[in-house]
């Protein structure tokens, strides 16, 4: 069973964490304010802080939000040399934790080189890495990176249809079923290819046409300098399993990021997750944040399964303060949703609190309780039942 993570404890030096979070807990506020700690103590110094999110969107808003944090905790710093405690138990943590003084000489630091701060998406990660691997990765530092090549793909397709058919008195499927097998082969490049009608003749060729199509378009990449978002992260993944220089790879990024933190986990694709597991974890300190219950990215490759995987193999700790919504709107929540099942055992909605000092809107009338259900008509062969509108009084 999960306990709450507290911000104001031990920070999470040379392991792997998960923290479950819930929307209004503050998950981008736990990153800063582990980054911050982090720098202030001395755990790793600004070059050696890794800070991944999802979107190139959420990067600006946590770039933001880490330097807000760390400027905060330079203000604390500072009046904590004359004597002015904090309240906050993540500063206090800090203050017990070495003098003021040298907190203020760390954080100082960080603040004038902050620009240079690695906080980005997945992609922005790898690419940054293939170019520091220098000869231990397969890649050309003079490639163009592009979002999609699918030029390349349809003349793949033409060609490898036309060396195949062209002769054939009778072909196995039209070019528009080409089209689709070869974009669907090379959309997922780490997918294993198999017959979709099974173990038939003509699934086989289906199966062979999509890996013969997959196999052209990545050496048009090569020869024309193209690579893509997809390519970043497959070409990374490829140099830390390398037989011969993995091991290699995998330790000039450990030295180079001795603390990762991932925000939006539970958006993490299964590639991406695989060279975090490959690179850091059981090695470095690793911090995983995120929700499962707000994962929405299913249709770019994301879902909970790198999530679902990280939480049956290390230690989980939930973010349990809902820092957004009234108490009493927590409250009745609560009482509707907790203990709810989502999909899988370990996406399980838990018990959440919420600050007494929480804004709300003071209305009477019928919207004076925290809830209200409007129930939807209920239709069976028989007759139609009309439910009347509940008010929660919760």
């Amino acid at each position: 069973m999960s306990t709450s993570f507290d911000l104001g404890g031990p920070l999470p030096v040379g392991r792997t964490v998960v923290l479950q979070a819930s929307a209004g807990t503050g998950k981008t506020h736990a990153v800063a304010t582990l980054a911050a700690r982090a720098l202030a103590e001395g755990v790793v110094t600004l070059d050696q802080l890794m800070v991944i999110t999802f979107s190139s969107a959420s990067t600006r808003e946590l770039r933001s939000r880490v330097r807000t944090r760390v400027a905060e905790l330079a203000q604390v710093l500072a009046a904590a040399r004359s004597g002015e405690m904090p309240t906050d138990p993540a500063w206090l943590a800090v203050l017990a934790d070495v003098a003021p003084e040298v907190a203020s000489e760390r954080i100082g630091a960080a603040l004038v080189g902050f620009d240079a701060a690695m906080i980005c998406t997945t992609h922005q990660f790898c690419d940054r890495m293939l170019a520091e691997l220098g000869v231990l990765a397969d890649h050309d530092p003079e490639a163009l990176a592009v979002e999609n090549v699918d030029d390349l793909v349809e003349q793949a397709v033409s060609d490898e249809y036309l060396a195949r058919y062209a002769r054939t008195d009778g072909v196995p499927f039209d070019l528009e079923t080409a089209l689709r097998l070869g974009s669907t082969a090379v959309d997922n490049p780490y997918t294993p290819l198999v017959p979709t009608t099974g173990a038939t003749s003509r699934g086989e060729e289906r199966r062979s046409f999509a890996e013969a199509v997959r196999a052209r378009v990545e050496q048009r990449k090569r020869q024309v300098g193209l690579y893509t978002f997809d390519d970043m992260q497959t070409r990374l993944l490829d140099a830390l399993r390398h037989p011969e220089t993995g091991e290699a790879a995998k330790q000039r990024l450990r030295d180079r990021f001795p603390l990762v933190l991932v925000d939006e986990f539970q958006d993490t694709d299964p590639v991406q997750w695989e060279i975090l597991r490959e690179s850091f974890v059981g090695h470095a300190s690793v911090v995983l944040i995120g929700d499962p219950k707000q994962s929405i990215y299913g249709f770019r490759g994301a879902g909970v399964h790198a999530y679902l995987d990280a939480v049956r193999d290390h230690d989980t700790q939930d973010l349990s303060t809902n820092r957004r919504a009234t108490p009493e709107l927590v409250k009745a929540l609560q009482v509707v949703f907790s203990g709810a099942r989502l999909g899988a055992p370990e996406i399980t909605v838990g018990p959440v609190e919420s600050l007494a000092t929480a804004q709300r809107l003071v209305v009477d009338g019928p919207w004076q309780h925290a809830m209200r259900f409007r129930v939807a008509p209920i239709a069976n062969q028989r007759a139609m039942t009309y439910t009347r509108l509940v008010n929660n009084d919760l």
